[in-house]
């Protein structure tokens, strides 16, 4: 960076300089045949894409130059497939648009990024992120909110103002106070099933004494959530898509339209999550060779057109999907572990087909004697948690 530096400076000094002299040649400009129209339609696929999706962390964004020429925080977009996979898909879908790969590229959005392993090691649940972020940010509004106050306060009469807003750090710690205490004998943060689905009469967000001011002050905050956008595309058909947005409410209908609301969402997805993490535990409780616990998820797809195969003589369709299922078995003081997997041709990752696995494993492992399963998953809704599966 420093040569290039320099070398912007010397070609500067020979431009404003009669008596010194640079060589230099016009950039030679390249036809090209991309309408606006194929421009539009590549950028309206990609931002439509299943695998292009929006990063989960608020401040992830990337300073991007307007048609005003001003520069602004744009979130970023991750791809968490190859963009040559991304190629094959536009081309599927439109055969007819001729564009080549490396055209394709060019036109990608600027805030378009590949996720990294702080992307693929951080949790992605949208109860915990969603969450963390309101928290941190209710926390940043209360230490500036209580410094205006206390400055107010000093200068009218020499006190500090009596507001103490309260201490979360986590939205766990907020989870925890206005929930009644935990159940004895169980691990922590266990609580009664009335106090997380929220039929307690004692305990709740909605029941918890948070500060008057923040209930009833208009002092305005800005925070980051997630929220289903629509807009429209140049053959007039509605894309809704779920983006991280920024608003600026008044702190008092934050508190009661979003943050209560949130928190409480947050409390019954994070003790069910603890509740479904216990299993090692009360697997040990039983008797050796009873119980077995399981571990399944799909990987990701195989696409076979990267082979450049006739795949007509093998599938009937052009991609793969893989369901994998490790099986851990007790017996005596060891544990047995082995691996499981369907490969099938249908790419639907579904109900039905977790449904039609599960049916073949339940079976397999009912005929060597094991009487309970415990299943750990991501908790995909449409996959592991719907009624079907369960």
């Amino acid at each position: 960076r420093a040569l290039m530096r320099e070398a912007a400076i010397q070609r500067k000094v020979a431009k404003e300089h009669a008596e010194l002299y640079m060589a230099e040649a016009k950039r030679r400009k390249l036809k090209t045949n991309i309408t606006p129209d194929v421009r539009e339609q590549v950028l309206n696929f990609v931002l439509a894409h299943d695998h292009v999706v929006n990063s989960p962390i608020s401040n992830d964004t990337l300073l991007i130059e307007g048609e005003d020429g001003q520069k602004r925080p744009v979130p970023k977009l991750l791809c968490e497939v190859g963009l040559t996979e991304l190629f094959l898909n536009f081309t599927e879908k439109y055969p007819y648009t001729k564009i080549g790969e490396r055209s394709f590229r060019d036109l990608m959005p600027p805030q378009l990024r590949r996720m990294t392993d702080r992307h693929k090691q951080m949790c992605g649940c949208r109860y915990c992120v969603e969450m963390a972020s309101l928290q941190r940010t209710l926390n940043a509004w209360r230490g500036k909110y209580k410094a205006l106050l206390d400055r107010a306060s000093l200068q009218r009469c020499g006190q500090p103002d009596p507001y103490q807003p309260p201490s979360h750090k986590r939205p766990r710690d907020a989870a925890a106070a206005v929930l009644c205490a935990d159940v004895d004998g169980q691990p922590r943060g266990i609580k009664h099933f009335r106090c997380f689905t929220g039929s307690c009469d004692q305990c709740g967000p909605e029941k918890f004494a948070w500060p008057e001011r923040e209930l009833n002050d208009d002092h305005p905050i800005t925070f980051h959530t997630y929220e289903y956008v629509e807009s429209s595309t140049q053959y007039g058909t509605k894309r809704r898509r779920l983006e991280l947005v920024q608003r600026t409410l008044p702190v008092r209908d934050f508190m009661h339209d979003v943050n209560q609301p949130k928190l409480k969402s947050y409390i019954e997805h994070d003790i069910m999550r603890m509740v479904l993490g216990m299993g090692k535990e009360a697997r040990a409780a039983l008797p050796d060779g009873s119980s077995v616990g399981t571990i399944r998820d799909f990987s990701e797809r195989l696409d076979l057109l990267l082979n450049q195969q006739i795949q007509s003589l093998h599938w009937q369709n052009k991609s793969v999907s893989i369901e994998v299922c490790v099986v851990k078995k007790l017996t005596g003081d060891n544990e047995f572990m082995g691996a499981l997997f369907h490969l099938s041709d249908y790419s639907k990752q579904d109900a039905a087909v977790v449904q039609h696995n599960m049916e073949i494993i339940v079976k397999k492992l009912a005929e060597d004697g094991i009487k309970t399963i415990y299943e750990k998953t991501d908790g995909c809704t449409k996959q592991y948690r719907c009624g079907t599966a369960l």
